[in-house]
């Protein structure tokens, strides 16, 4: 089965859904044969899969890169480091979002969505702040990074320790993550051990790379030395401020940044409690207003509600958020090359259903690590009929793609009717290829197969059409039976979702002895007869028996 055709993967969900949900909880087929087997048939007849959908989302409005903010001031000296250990990042231009943060000199609110870069929206700007101060070799906390939960942090952590100790070349601020997971009374050696254990440090800095010295691991070497950026949760910034043996993380500190991430988390009661604990902790540090640098992120705030968001933050802080220019936003923008001029492919809907397996032969051949060459590529589009889809040179096929795609009018179509949001394939489909009945859809599914191969070997560069599916999966609604004497097992029919049978018998949900497969049924007295649903009388399970009646 190939990966890049939703509807086949839809249906062997789906039937794989069905087999499991049917045999999950069994029902005895000697004492209900009929039961047992309408209930299979009628679970096999439902969909348990809605889609596949189709979504695109494209690339964030583009500003300065890191390389750039450095040539005009905007960035100290150290960051140059970038150009020798990491220059990809050095000259890949930043999202216009990510910019705006580092040119803040006021508290925000990061409201990006998923994947939007929002770490580096209050890191970069963070750490800025840090090289400026100077005076690196003082220890003392300058900054705090607040997550909801550890499995966040830590995937922070990584994050951070990597841009400062492998891309940044140690620039002397030193780093410490404080939370329940780090051992009351593990030593450095034994959280080094466990460090260096860990994929993501050795994929990170490789096998034989020593732990930094700025990377302080263990709670003693914490308190000793405080780190001047503090990893933890609010929980435990709480036991910080209570416990005397815990507050010594907090001297010396010259706290000028504190970063609340998925600030959208702290609702209600845990929102008054929070509040309170920052102004705990700003008493503690006798901070005067106004010092305090305040972030807040989240992929889940509305954008369309900046003034309310700012007044949230604002009221959560205790630091003024200056209305809506106080909340950051993104933009997502399609490929510049859409814009230009288009024309027909040339391709019919059966060569583009056909395309699949141009892009099918182009994916095993990244898999083996053989890709493709461009000479390739033209060799197996021929082979195929689909000359259309020959490429000129280019860096790599993903780069002549772009150039190719960018100007068939099916592909700008496509991207013109994604814009709104997800929508359905068959949708999608019947207005991409209107007269083509049963081909629509395969011909859909091979545009995007060879559209998301348009991808440059230069991570700076637009992806053409980053689309992706979606298939919603559902549990079964209320599975419910009529009665109905004098039939088989005295069975009316198997009802799914309704209080109601189709000849407008009352249903009964059907329950499942999960150790021998006896059906049950659910009902409630009532004032003449047992009701489906709950009323004022008593509930009653009842077992089916043969010969027409019900046991308690």
């Amino acid at each position: 089965m190939t990966i890049l055709n939703p509807n086949r993967f839809r249906a062997h969900l789906n039937s794989t859904l069905a087999r499991f949900i049917a045999t999950s909880s069994p029902i005895n087929e000697i004492r209900a044969p009929r039961l047992a087997e309408e209930l299979r048939r009628k679970i096999g007849s439902l969909d348990f899969v809605k889609g596949p959908y189709v979504e695109t989302l494209p690339d964030f409005e583009k500003g300065k890169s890191l390389s750039g903010l450095r040539d005009e001031g905007a960035l100290s000296g150290p960051w140059q480091s970038l150009e020798r250990n990491s220059p990809g990042l050095w000259t890949r231009p930043l999202h216009t979002h990510q910019e705006q943060a580092i040119r803040r000199d006021e508290n925000y609110l990061v409201a990006t969505g998923t994947g939007s870069g929002k770490t580096e929206s209050f890191l970069y700007p963070m750490i800025e702040e840090i090289l400026s101060q100077g005076d690196l070799g003082r220890p003392g906390v300058r900054a705090i990074l607040v997550y909801p939960l550890n499995a966040l942090a830590n995937d922070q952590l990584g994050r951070i320790a990597q841009l400062l100790f492998r891309d940044l070349g140690n620039p002397g601020i030193t780093l410490g993550r404080y939370t329940g997971q780090v051992k009351s009374r593990a030593t450095r050696d034994e959280e080094i051990t466990r460090l260096r254990s860990s994929p993501s440090f050795v994929e990170a800095f490789g096998e034989d790379a020593d732990v930094p010295k700025n990377w302080l691991l263990s709670r003693a070497e914490m308190r000793a030395t405080p780190p001047h950026i503090l990893i933890t949760n609010y929980a435990m910034l709480e036991h910080i401020l209570l416990l005397p043996t815990n507050r010594q993380l907090l001297a010396g500190a010259d706290l000028r940044r504190i970063v609340l991430d998925e600030i959208h988390t702290y609702a209600g009661a845990q929102a008054i409690e929070v509040a309170f604990l920052l102004r705990r902790l700003k008493a503690h540090l006798e901070l005067p207003d106004g010092q305090l640098r305040c972030v807040g992120t989240s992929a889940s705030l509305d954008p369309k509600r900046k003034g309310e968001l700012a007044d949230f933050a604002s009221r959560l802080f205790g630091e003024p958020f200056l209305g809506e220019r106080a909340v950051i936003t993104a933009k997502r923008m399609p490929h510049p090359s859409l814009k230009r001029p288009s024309s027909p492919s040339g391709l019919s809907p059966q060569h583009w259903a056909q395309a699949a397996q141009l892009a099918e032969i182009a994916r095993e051949a990244t898999q083996n690590d053989t890709p493709l060459t461009i000479e390739d590529w033209n060799f197996e589009a021929e082979q195929l009929g689909l000359q259309q889809l020959s490429l000129n040179d280019g860096a790599s096929v993903g780069d002549a793609l772009i150039s190719q795609l960018s100007g068939f009018e099916e592909v700008q179509h496509l991207t013109h009717l994604l814009e709104g949001g997800a929508i359905a394939m068959s949708v999608i489909a019947s207005n991409l290829f209107p007269d083509s009945d049963d081909t629509a859809v395969p011909a859909l599914v091979g545009l995007i197969s060879i559209g998301v191969l348009a991808v440059s070997t230069h991570a700076h560069v637009f992806p053409l059409l980053p689309a992706r599916y979606h298939l919603i999966s559902r549990a079964p609604d209320r599975t419910a039976i009529t009665l109905k004497a004098g039939e088989r097992d005295n069975l009316g029919e198997v009802v799914i979702g309704a209080e109601k049978g189709s000849d407008d018998r009352p249903a009964y949900e059907l329950f499942v002895c999960r150790n021998c497969g006896e059906p049950y049924i659910e009902a409630w007295e009532g004032p003449t007869s047992l009701e489906p649903t709950a009323g004022a009388g008593l509930r009653r399970l009842l077992r089916l028996v043969p010969g027409g009646v019900a046991a308690e």
